[in-house]
């Protein structure tokens, strides 16, 4: 059965500039569940008049040789509703398509390559490409028959079903375009992680705002659950100084594997407020660590991931650093006690095994000792038609100036992303460690933020 959907982006969630809906595209992959590899399925979406896809085909490549692993072939006289969706998976007794339906039954659980990298490619009844996903893009797509086809339209990072595969509660994470259907040629731009939605509009976990979520009680649902690292009130005996700064409990991203995690909460937003609560540890935590807030990335599991290529997601980073790490992170000196905000760039294309994205410096300011420790107030203000971005931590203005420039590559929408990471690789989750934030709110208000006159240009 062929499921048609009315699509209703709010102003939260409009089309990114140069996107378009019209085309067949690849709009949904569920390719690395939580767990066993059970409900996988992938999804074309057709936005126009409705196309007739008799006889296409869609390839799985494998990015080790650039041969197609698998291919499976539509039916003839299959056409794709005006607005429709074709769903492809094995949707007998499975928990994720049982309630969705299949229109091509195809069993994809333990088929479908988890990377890093491979691709599903689209091509129609003459073997033209229409369509194709490269996903987990960190990592180099060994040339062969189909590489051409698999990275025509970059590389998409890492998946958090797989990457955060250890710490629950983490199941039904897909890789779809966001806004639903939207292409605008790059998969780095129109891919992001969201909670999958088989044959149905992708949305992100913000599909409107305001929202103001303190961790206590029943949690938004606008937070995905995938990317929710346990709440918790933190008690002396597991996490050492750290108490809730509102009371109850609050949110904990946690290392458990080594490396770095990240909780994002997806959207594209021109404008965006983001404030809350963050615990800023002293200099004396074991191991080293790197905590902090961003705006930006829709895709990204790791804060500052170690990998080269596209692992880091663009966007404005306010990282501040306990200690000294014993591995810098990628592009950024060690400088424990100071709290930056950097821009980060990403490449729009597939990773060629060159280092990450450009990084610059925005503005630092030095945290005094007896703020560590403590629970300090955050705010991060974009403002894309006003051209304003603004951060500040612990009372203190870490940059307050137009939106910059450069590095190419910067984004013009952003979400809420809060991060850590620790070099430890020996201890990691370790007693006291991870990012804790609390009474955070995500609006467009820009109320109380002070305004640079650079920001404004005379008539």
């Amino acid at each position: 059965m062929l499921r048609t959907r009315f699509l209703c982006f709010g102003l939260a969630l409009g089309l990114t500039a140069g996107s378009a809906l019209g085309a067949v595209v690849i709009n949904e992959v569920y390719y690395d569940p939580a767990g066993t590899d059970t409900g996988e399925f992938i999804e074309l979406y057709d936005g126009g008049a409705g196309t007739d896809i008799s006889g296409w085909q869609v390839l799985l490549v494998n990015g080790a040789n650039g041969a197609a692993y698998s291919t499976i072939t539509v039916p003839a006289a299959t056409l794709i509703p005006l607005d429709g969706y074709f769903l492809i998976g094995d949707g007998i007794g499975n928990p994720v398509l049982g309630t969705a339906g299949v229109d091509l039954q195809f069993e994809l659980d333990n088929v479908l390559q988890n990377g890093a990298p491979d691709a599903v490619v689209l091509l129609d009844n003459v073997a033209t490409r229409i369509d194709s996903l490269c996903y987990e893009g960190d990592a180099v797509f060994t040339a062969g028959a189909q590489t051409a086809n698999a990275t025509a339209e970059g590389g998409f990072g890492r998946t958090v079903s797989g990457v955060l595969a250890t710490d629950p509660p983490n199941e039904n994470a897909s890789t779809g375009r966001l806004p639903n259907g939207s292409d605008t040629g790059n998969n780095l731009v129109d891919f992001a992680t969201i909670p999958n939605s088989p044959g149905a509009a992708n949305t992100g976990s913000l599909t409107s705002l305001p929202l103001t979520e303190n961790f206590d009680g029943v949690v938004s649902s606008q937070l995905m659950p995938v990317f929710i690292q346990p709440f918790q009130t933190p008690v002396a005996a597991t996490d050492p100084g750290v108490n809730s700064a509102q009371g109850g409990n609050c949110l904990r991203v946690a290392d458990n594997t080594g490396g770095g995690d990240c909780v994002i909460l997806t959207g594209r937003h021109s404008v965006l407020n983001f404030t809350g609560e963050i615990y800023l540890p002293p200099d004396v935590v074991s191991p080293a660590a790197s905590v902090g807030v961003a705006l930006g990335g829709n895709s990204d599991a790791t804060w500052f991931s170690s990998f080269t290529g596209n692992a880091i997601e663009r966007g404005f980073y306010l990282e501040y650093q306990a200690g000294n790490l014993t591995t810098a992170l990628p592009g950024i000196a060690n400088h424990g006690g100071d709290a930056r905000l950097f821009a980060i760039s990403d490449t729009a294309t597939i990773n060629t095994g060159t280092t990450v994205g450009t990084v610059s410096q925005l503005g630092s300011v030095t945290i005094p000792a007896p703020q560590r420790g403590t629970w300090q107030p955050f705010r991060l203000f974009f403002n894309q038609p006003g051209n304003q971005l603004y951060a500040e931590i612990a009372g203190q203005v870490v940059y307050n100036g137009v939106i910059p420039g450069a590095p190419a590559g910067l984004p013009t929408s952003v979400g809420a992303v809060i991060g850590y990471r620790e070099t430890d690789a020996a201890n990691p989750g370790a007693v006291g460690t991870g990012t804790y934030v609390d009474a955070i709110t995500l609006n467009t208000d820009g109320t109380g933020v002070p305004v640079e006159l650079s920001v404004f240009s005379a008539n």
